[in-house]
Protein backbone atom coordinates (compact mmCIF):
# COMPACT_ATOMS: atom_id res chain seq x y z
CA UNK A 1 0.00 0.00 0.00
CA UNK A 2 1.62 3.17 -1.00
CA UNK A 3 2.74 5.31 1.73
CA UNK A 4 0.43 8.71 1.66
CA UNK A 5 1.08 11.42 4.49
CA UNK A 6 -1.49 13.13 5.89
CA UNK A 7 -1.08 16.54 6.68
CA UNK A 8 -3.67 18.31 8.64
CA UNK A 9 -3.65 22.04 7.11
CA UNK A 10 -5.71 25.43 9.36
CA UNK A 11 -5.65 28.71 7.86
CA UNK A 12 -3.31 29.36 10.53
CA UNK A 13 -0.51 27.69 9.37
CA UNK A 14 2.55 29.38 8.24
CA UNK A 15 4.25 28.18 4.77
CA UNK A 16 7.44 27.68 6.98
CA UNK A 17 5.63 25.30 9.61
CA UNK A 18 3.72 23.05 6.56
CA UNK A 19 7.15 23.18 5.24
CA UNK A 20 7.96 21.13 8.53
CA UNK A 21 5.40 18.71 8.56
CA UNK A 22 5.54 17.41 5.02
CA UNK A 23 9.10 16.95 5.55
CA UNK A 24 8.13 14.60 8.81
CA UNK A 25 5.95 13.05 6.98
CA UNK A 26 7.70 11.75 4.11
CA UNK A 27 10.64 10.89 6.68
CA UNK A 28 8.37 7.99 7.52
CA UNK A 29 7.68 6.97 3.80
CA UNK A 30 10.88 5.00 3.17
CA UNK A 31 10.79 2.44 -0.11
CA UNK A 32 10.59 -1.06 0.58
CA UNK A 33 13.45 -2.53 1.59
CA UNK A 34 15.74 0.46 1.71
CA UNK A 35 18.48 -0.22 4.20
CA UNK A 36 20.96 2.51 6.32
CA UNK A 37 24.59 2.15 6.20
CA UNK A 38 26.13 -0.08 8.21
CA UNK A 39 29.08 1.89 9.05
CA UNK A 40 30.61 -1.38 11.04
CA UNK A 41 34.87 -1.51 10.13
CA UNK A 42 34.61 -5.37 9.74
CA UNK A 43 32.12 -5.69 7.06
CA UNK A 44 34.56 -3.27 4.86
CA UNK A 45 37.34 -5.80 6.09
CA UNK A 46 35.83 -8.49 5.19
CA UNK A 47 35.44 -7.46 1.85
CA UNK A 48 39.40 -6.73 1.47
CA UNK A 49 39.99 -9.92 2.64
CA UNK A 50 38.12 -11.87 0.11
CA UNK A 51 39.47 -9.89 -2.57
CA UNK A 52 43.30 -10.19 -1.21
CA UNK A 53 42.77 -14.26 -1.17
CA UNK A 54 41.12 -13.71 -4.42
CA UNK A 55 44.39 -12.28 -6.08
CA UNK A 56 46.21 -15.19 -4.28
CA UNK A 57 44.93 -17.38 -5.63
CA UNK A 58 43.61 -15.96 -9.00
CA UNK A 59 40.22 -16.65 -8.24
CA UNK A 60 38.01 -13.76 -9.55
CA UNK A 61 34.95 -14.69 -7.77
CA UNK A 62 35.51 -12.61 -4.80
CA UNK A 63 35.55 -9.70 -7.31
CA UNK A 64 32.52 -10.25 -9.10
CA UNK A 65 30.76 -10.76 -5.24
CA UNK A 66 32.29 -7.85 -4.25
CA UNK A 67 32.93 -5.20 -6.82
CA UNK A 68 30.17 -3.29 -8.82
CA UNK A 69 30.78 -3.51 -12.35
CA UNK A 70 29.31 -0.80 -13.53
CA UNK A 71 29.66 0.88 -17.00
CA UNK A 72 33.31 2.87 -17.40
CA UNK A 73 34.36 1.23 -14.94
CA UNK A 74 38.72 1.72 -14.40
CA UNK A 75 40.71 0.11 -12.11
CA UNK A 76 44.30 1.68 -11.23
CA UNK A 77 47.71 0.57 -10.15
CA UNK A 78 50.89 2.57 -10.44
CA UNK A 79 50.42 3.67 -14.11
CA UNK A 80 48.75 1.12 -15.70
CA UNK A 81 44.93 0.40 -15.59
CA UNK A 82 41.78 -2.47 -16.29
CA UNK A 83 39.11 -1.15 -17.79
CA UNK A 84 35.86 -3.31 -16.48
CA UNK A 85 35.56 -5.89 -13.83
CA UNK A 86 36.55 -8.74 -16.49
CA UNK A 87 39.51 -6.97 -17.97
CA UNK A 88 40.66 -6.59 -14.30
CA UNK A 89 40.39 -10.16 -13.25
CA UNK A 90 41.70 -11.98 -16.44
CA UNK A 91 44.27 -9.52 -17.36
CA UNK A 92 45.72 -8.43 -14.20
CA UNK A 93 44.66 -10.78 -11.44
CA UNK A 94 44.84 -14.74 -13.15
CA UNK A 95 48.26 -14.05 -14.55
CA UNK A 96 49.75 -12.71 -11.59
CA UNK A 97 48.67 -15.58 -9.04
CA UNK A 98 50.19 -17.42 -11.54
CA UNK A 99 53.60 -15.97 -10.91
CA UNK A 100 53.08 -17.07 -6.79
CA UNK A 101 51.60 -13.41 -5.49
CA UNK A 102 51.97 -13.26 -2.09
CA UNK A 103 49.74 -10.13 -1.17
CA UNK A 104 49.72 -8.52 2.39
CA UNK A 105 47.29 -5.67 3.71
CA UNK A 106 47.68 -3.90 6.93
CA UNK A 107 47.00 -0.66 8.74
CA UNK A 108 43.61 -1.02 7.10
CA UNK A 109 41.97 2.41 8.24
CA UNK A 110 37.76 2.54 6.98
CA UNK A 111 35.90 6.02 6.70
CA UNK A 112 32.25 6.40 6.35
CA UNK A 113 29.98 8.80 4.87
CA UNK A 114 26.27 8.32 4.11
CA UNK A 115 25.66 5.05 1.47
CA UNK A 116 29.54 5.96 0.56
CA UNK A 117 33.04 4.42 2.40
CA UNK A 118 36.37 4.27 1.20
CA UNK A 119 39.28 2.26 2.87
CA UNK A 120 43.30 2.94 2.45
CA UNK A 121 45.99 -0.03 3.08
CA UNK A 122 49.54 -0.85 3.37
CA UNK A 123 50.14 -3.58 0.74
CA UNK A 124 53.03 -5.66 0.80
CA UNK A 125 53.70 -7.87 -2.41
CA UNK A 126 56.14 -10.48 -3.24
CA UNK A 127 56.27 -12.96 -6.35
CA UNK A 128 58.65 -14.30 -9.23
CA UNK A 129 59.17 -12.95 -12.19
CA UNK A 130 58.56 -15.45 -15.69
CA UNK A 131 62.30 -14.71 -15.85
CA UNK A 132 63.49 -15.67 -12.03
CA UNK A 133 63.57 -12.51 -10.18
CA UNK A 134 62.16 -12.15 -7.08
CA UNK A 135 60.31 -9.25 -6.68
CA UNK A 136 58.83 -7.76 -2.89
CA UNK A 137 57.37 -4.58 -3.10
CA UNK A 138 55.61 -2.42 -0.39
CA UNK A 139 52.73 -0.06 -1.06
CA UNK A 140 49.43 1.47 -0.46
CA UNK A 141 46.14 1.18 -2.07
CA UNK A 142 42.53 2.81 -2.02
CA UNK A 143 39.23 1.11 -2.47
CA UNK A 144 35.86 3.14 -2.91
CA UNK A 145 32.76 1.51 -1.87
CA UNK A 146 29.01 2.06 -2.50
CA UNK A 147 26.19 0.86 0.13
CA UNK A 148 23.63 -0.90 -2.68
CA UNK A 149 21.21 -3.54 -1.79
CA UNK A 150 22.37 -3.95 1.91
CA UNK A 151 26.33 -4.71 1.34
CA UNK A 152 29.23 -2.87 0.63
CA UNK A 153 30.61 -2.53 -3.35
CA UNK A 154 33.40 -2.01 -4.32
CA UNK A 155 33.50 0.78 -7.25
CA UNK A 156 36.69 1.89 -7.58
CA UNK A 157 40.52 0.98 -6.85
CA UNK A 158 43.80 2.58 -6.80
CA UNK A 159 47.04 1.46 -5.78
CA UNK A 160 51.29 2.08 -6.08
CA UNK A 161 54.09 0.43 -4.97
CA UNK A 162 58.04 0.63 -5.09
CA UNK A 163 57.69 -1.05 -8.33
CA UNK A 164 59.70 -3.99 -9.46
CA UNK A 165 62.47 -3.20 -6.62
CA UNK A 166 64.57 -6.98 -6.18
CA UNK A 167 64.47 -8.21 -2.84
CA UNK A 168 66.71 -6.41 -1.28
CA UNK A 169 66.28 -3.27 -2.23
CA UNK A 170 64.61 -1.48 0.55
CA UNK A 171 67.60 -2.28 2.59
CA UNK A 172 69.65 -1.01 -0.09
CA UNK A 173 67.98 2.76 -0.17
CA UNK A 174 68.24 3.05 3.18
CA UNK A 175 72.02 2.56 3.38
CA UNK A 176 72.48 5.01 0.57
CA UNK A 177 70.03 7.72 2.09
CA UNK A 178 72.58 7.49 5.20
CA UNK A 179 75.32 7.93 3.56
CA UNK A 180 76.22 11.48 2.71
CA UNK A 181 78.96 12.62 -0.17
CA UNK A 182 81.82 14.64 1.65
CA UNK A 183 82.19 18.07 1.43
CA UNK A 184 84.31 19.48 -1.42
CA UNK A 185 86.99 21.60 -0.27
CA UNK A 186 86.66 25.13 -2.30
CA UNK A 187 89.11 24.72 -5.57
CA UNK A 188 91.33 27.93 -5.32
CA UNK A 189 91.06 28.22 -9.07
CA UNK A 190 87.76 29.20 -8.66
CA UNK A 191 84.08 28.48 -10.47
CA UNK A 192 85.55 26.41 -13.90
CA UNK A 193 87.41 23.96 -11.36
CA UNK A 194 84.35 23.42 -9.71
CA UNK A 195 82.32 22.66 -12.83
CA UNK A 196 85.24 20.47 -13.57
CA UNK A 197 85.18 18.19 -10.52
CA UNK A 198 81.07 18.32 -10.78
CA UNK A 199 81.17 16.83 -14.12
CA UNK A 200 83.87 14.17 -13.34
CA UNK A 201 81.65 12.71 -10.49
CA UNK A 202 78.67 12.74 -12.59
CA UNK A 203 80.05 11.24 -15.62
CA UNK A 204 79.43 13.54 -17.71
CA UNK A 205 82.86 15.60 -18.83
CA UNK A 206 83.10 15.99 -22.40
CA UNK A 207 79.28 15.96 -23.18
CA UNK A 208 78.81 19.81 -22.09
CA UNK A 209 76.50 21.63 -24.89
CA UNK A 210 78.21 24.70 -25.59
CA UNK A 211 75.54 27.71 -26.70
CA UNK A 212 75.56 29.10 -29.63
Amino acid sequence: MPCTPQILETPMMELSARSVLITLALAGCAAPGAEVPDHDPAMIEAVLEDIRVGWEQGDGEPFYAHFLDWEGARYFEGGGENVGLRDLVENHVEPEAELGLRLGFSNIQTHFEGNFAWAVVDTDIQLTTSDGRDIHNRGHGTYLLRWVDGAWRVVHTQSADSGGMPDNAWAVRAIRRRVRPRKHRRHPRGRQSRLADSCALEGTCGTTNHDT
